[in-house]
């Protein structure tokens, strides 16, 4: 795999198809636990470095938030990743909206200090009475107990005091053998409740400063249910009280749901150490929330089978990187990109100034902009170099900001870039435009940008009635349903954004830069003839733009279309995501930086194969490049002037999309 790929992710059962082979090579040489030793490894290597940090930085929002490896910024948001959770989530699966832990672990004691045991106390053995671990182990019947255990085994015999606490029957014996005989404690519920845990060792999992998760794995289907569900509801309360990071082992117990959905009770971790190969739950919304910062273990799995539909993948520094090359000297303002936008009215003005400096930001050469007086003056202001004439363009905008004043002009826009075969993205009010467009679109030259409001409202209108609640339930499924739908290469926002179209498309006039709007001269700044985004003036709106106003209650969620593929088919279609941005970008104004940037990028890659002769693109990969800088750049703004995490706005995170497409080249 290049480094400039997105990173794949798998389904749990592909994982296991890969991982088979070498398991029976290890039973086969006689070491049927090899791979378990190894994943046993990166799980102590990752506690070890948070039992290197002070206690108060392990707090769920001072841990390094969810991307690959560490970040180079804390998340400032509360809660457990500063996401929040699933409309339809369980509440045990949210610490914030946890149930009551039981009575015995309610009142566990001060970190230290002794409780009377129950009367049906636990099974104890391994580390002296009153020794207080730094790490528990929670151990269920499966590998992923078993690799806890190991882990375990492994911090112990380097100095780390470690007990292990056995949720079910039938725990790993070689890992618990191995645990034993390093000294790890060993508390046995043998089966009974976690509320039947005896006070000693109430204390000692309250006071830990690292839990890891080894209670269930991939191999459980379907929400986790009776005890176990109990047991997982109690740990995520007690964990919102007492403050422990929590390490899953290749996913967090309850994240039982290879699309990213979450059914029932889960506990939410700072950290997932992931076997092998990263797994599509641990990067889709909603689970990804919930899985904390991801780290690989390497455990040299061979190549994945391709019979998944959707392929999955996250996006990184490298692969957004392969999006925006610097420019040579060569280059001029027509090889690095022209944008159309129509955006702004008087009544939402800081729109159309917000999109322009998002699609300029992205190194376009140009922005051509029509919109009202108003926001043409406030924009020149902002952004002397943007030009408010006609002429030639390679991708266009629209959406931003606008009301019904500029339908017209929106229309007019939209309609010269499908024609023309040039990218062009629809955002906020404009995307109550699509269901009319659609039909008129080749695949891949439409983008449209909706959050989850505005997803349920375009599917409903599409025909497929759902609510804004179900669509973050199921991100994937609605973003999938909208690509079906309309063809278009789907940005669908959210804490985690999911990218879903077609992996690459060739266009029908071969990559022709279209009709007279792709016309003008290839340099100079004379007159330049073609499209004319300059129109008439707006007047005031009536509608927030991306304000949700339709949501059918008692619809169900988005389905894909009863028609193989809708109208316009499976065309090898994929999912990109990027992780997780800083929760201080949920601001006014931060989707239309977004949805300038984004054009921005389709028309920095349509300049480049209008200068090369190529005519394949992938749309799917450009749009998730730049969802990975805007979530960067609002990381970057959030820590301007060293800060750990500060309020932010809309202009701040334009701003710094420069010096993140800078850092990424290595300027």
């Amino acid at each position: 795999m290049s480094a400039a790929e997105p990173i794949p992710a798998h389904t749990f059962a592909t994982v296991r198809r890969m991982e088979a082979p070498l398991i029976a090579e290890a039973r086969a040489q006689g070491r049927p636990d090899a791979l378990m030793e190894r994943a046993a490894t990166g799980v102590a290597d990752v506690v070890r470095g948070l039992l290197g940090r002070p206690r108060d930085e392990l707090r769920p929002s001072a841990v390094d938030p969810w991307r690959l490896g560490p970040g180079p910024l804390a998340d400032p948001q509360a809660g457990p990743r500063g996401n929040a959770p699933a409309s339809g989530a369980d509440p045990a699966a949210v610490p914030s909206d946890c149930q009551a832990p039981s009575a015995a672990l309610s009142s566990v004691a001060p970190h230290g200090q002794s409780l009377a045991p129950s009367p049906h106390s636990a099974a104890h053995d391994g580390a002296p009475e009153g020794t207080a671990p730094q790490v528990v182990a929670l151990v269920g019947s499966g590998d992923n107990g078993g690799d806890a255990l190991y882990a375990c085994a492994i911090l112990q015999d380097a100095g780390t005091a470690c007990m292990a606490l056995l949720l079910k029957p039938g725990a790993h014996e070689r890992a618990l053998g191995r645990a034993r005989a390093a000294g790890v404690a060993v508390a046995d519920l043998a089966g009974r409740p976690l509320d039947q845990l005896d006070g000693q060792d109430a204390v000692r999992l309250a006071g830990a400063r690292v839990w890891i998760d080894g209670i269930v794995g991939t191999g459980v289907r379907g929400p986790l249910e009776g005890a176990l569900a109990d047991a997982v509801r109690a740990l995520a309360a007690l964990k919102r009280s007492a403050g422990p990071a929590v390490v899953a082992v290749d996913v967090p117990s309850g994240l039982t749901d290879s699309r990213g959905e979450v059914p029932g009770p889960l506990l939410p971790a700072e950290v997932t150490v992931t076997m092998g190969a990263h797994k599509e739950a641990l990067v889709l919304p909603p689970a990804a929330g919930y899985a904390g910062r991801i780290e690989r273990v390497d455990l040299g799995l061979g190549p994945a089978d391709a019979e998944r539909t959707p392929p999955v993948a996250l996006h990184t520094a490298a692969s957004a990187a392969a999006h925006y090359p610097a420019p040579t000297s060569e280059d001029h303002k027509y090889t690095r990109g022209v944008v159309g936008v129509v955006a702004g009215s008087d009544t939402y003005p800081g729109a159309g100034v917000l999109a322009v400096r998002g699609a300029l930001a992205s190194g376009a050469g140009m922005v051509r902009l029509n919109s009202t007086r108003r926001v043409e003056d406030l924009v020149l202001a902002a952004e002397p170099g943007v030009v408010t004439a006609g002429g030639r363009i390679q991708a266009g905008l629209i959406g931003p900001g606008l009301d019904e004043a500029r339908r017209a002009e929106a229309l007019e826009l939209a309609e010269f870039c499908l024609e023309a075969g040039l990218p062009l993205v629809i955002d906020a009010w404009a995307l109550d435009l699509v269901p009319g467009l659609v039909d008129r679109t080749w695949s891949g030259a439409l983008t449209i940008t909706p959050h989850y409001g505005e997803a349920a409202r375009l599917l409903t209108a599409l025909g497929s009635p759902t609510t804004r609640a179900r669509v973050g339930d199921a991100p994937l499924r609605a973003a999938q349903s909208l690509h079906e739908l309309t063809g278009a290469t789907v940005v669908l926002k959210g804490a985690a954004t999911i990218v879903y179209g077609a992996a690459r498309t060739t266009p029908a006039d071969g990559g022709a830069p279209g009709r007279a709007g792709a016309c003008g001269p290839e340099q100079g700044d004379g007159p330049e003839r073609g499209h004319d985004p300059a129109g008439a003036r707006g007047r005031e709106g009536s509608r927030e733009p991306g304000e949700d106003t339709h949501d059918p209650g008692g619809a169900r969620g988005p389905e894909a279309p009863s028609s193989p593929g809708g109208p316009r088919g499976r065309d090898s279609a994929r999912a990109i995501v990027a992780p997780l941005g800083c929760g201080w970008a949920s601001v006014a104004g931060s989707g239309d930086v977004l949805a300038g940037l984004v054009a921005g990028t389709h028309a920095g890659a349509r300049a480049r194969r209008e200068r090369d002769g190529a005519d394949v693109h992938d749309p799917v990969a450009e749009a998730a490049a730049a969802v990975w800088v805007h979530g960067e750049a609002a990381r970057l703004a959030a820590r301007a002037r060293h800060a750990p995490g500060q309020p932010i706005q809309a202009r701040q995170i334009a701003d710094a999309i420069p010096p993140v497409i800078g850092g990424i080249l290595g300027a």
